[in-house]
């Protein structure tokens, strides 16, 4: 019995050895494989290195009602991008680091892809004379080498939100956590940039002309409780809708409102 399990363990031994030593060939003598590794020395120096593929950010609430006010995926988000704009140069350069690593971790794989159109199993071949094989097996392990060299360079990064609230005495704990992707806080500073930008533009086509003709096409009434200035009230030219919600600077977008009832309206937006 103890010699069987000793031919058993010696004849797995030998297939062991036999499997790497066939595979050490593969490597040696593949074109594919070898063209990967010129590919891999000419891009591994164009990729950045990012070691943090997760970023934490705590954001500890002083309320109940505030931590349940903002546990919503749009809350996070926002108060992620609050986060990322208070150190905006910073994480922009990592930004821009991840872009980067995306154009040129496409490029890498379209030159691989051509290699793998030119050379794969075209040492099958040279390499059967040394060890009896299919085709179909020596295509299958060539691949899975190639795969297994491939680069992965870092091109997603995390931000996980710790969210909580501790009661005063220390009795109850809430929290919860919320993982956004870097793209999409980018994405949403993006948004948030362009719509600060059209709320600056909008606000500067208020001139002084315009705002006259909108007194004048109201008969310098408040449209709301239509006081007029004879009444000592004061009167302004207000957005309908407002521009940080989309809203133009255009005639019928805009109305001639009384300071109170233009901030009673403000009050209930």
């Amino acid at each position: 019995m103890q010699t069987i399990l000793i031919l058993v363990i010696v004849f797995v031994l030998l297939v062991f050895i036999g499997y790497c030593i066939c595979i050490s060939t593969i490597k040696k003598h593949s074109t594919l494989y070898n063209e990967l590794l010129i590919i891999n020395n000419r891009y591994r120096p164009l990729f950045y290195t990012i070691n943090d593929k997760k970023i934490i950010v705590p954001y500890s609430c002083n309320s109940l009602q505030k931590f349940r006010n903002n546990n919503n995926a749009n809350s996070i988000t926002n108060y992620l991008c609050g986060y990322i704009r208070e150190q905006e140069p910073k994480w922009t350069d990592l930004y821009n680091e991840l872009e980067h690593n995306k154009i040129k971790l496409n490029e890498y794989f379209n030159e691989y892809d051509v290699a793998k159109y030119n050379f794969a199993g075209t040492s099958y071949s040279e390499i059967k004379r040394k060890f009896p094989m299919t085709v179909a097996w020596y295509k299958n392990r060539e691949e899975r080498i190639c795969t297994r060299k491939l680069l992965r360079p870092t091109v997603q990064v995390e931000i996980v939100c710790n969210i909580s609230y501790t009661s005063p005495k220390k009795k109850n704990h809430y929290a919860e956590r919320w993982t956004v992707g870097f793209d999409t806080i980018f994405a949403k500073i993006k948004t948030q940039k362009e719509v600060e930008l059209s709320v600056a533009y909008q606000r500067l086509l208020m001139t002084d002309s315009l705002r006259y003709d909108i007194l004048k096409r109201d008969n310098y009434r408040c449209r709301i409780c239509g006081k007029s200035s004879n009444d000592g009230v004061l009167l302004e030219v207000d957005h309908i809708t407002p521009v940080s919600k989309g809203g133009k600077t255009v005639e019928h977008n805009l109305q001639t409102l009384c300071r109170q009832c233009n901030q009673g309206k403000s009050a209930k937006m």
